[in-house]
């Protein structure tokens, strides 16, 4: 149910981005969602490998590398 409201929540973002930012354009609330639903499968799975990665700069940091 997150991830469902999670992505709509996105979509709702994209459709109404070009109202406040030139230069971007959507066509219709499909291509809105589909770019939500390729954003929300590349953030989960770049991730969880991003924060395996950086690990080593984590533990040093005590946990504060998570921030950045």
């Amino acid at each position: 149910m997150g991830f469902i409201l999670r992505l709509l929540l996105t979509a709702l973002v994209f459709y109404l981005l070009p109202r406040f930012v030139h230069g971007i354009y959507v066509d219709n609330a499909t291509s809105a969602l589909i770019a939500a639903l390729i954003f929300g499968v590349v953030n989960a799975i770049i991730r969880p490998l991003v924060l395996l990665l950086t690990l080593p700069l984590t533990v040093l940091t005590l946990g504060l590398f998570i921030i950045v």
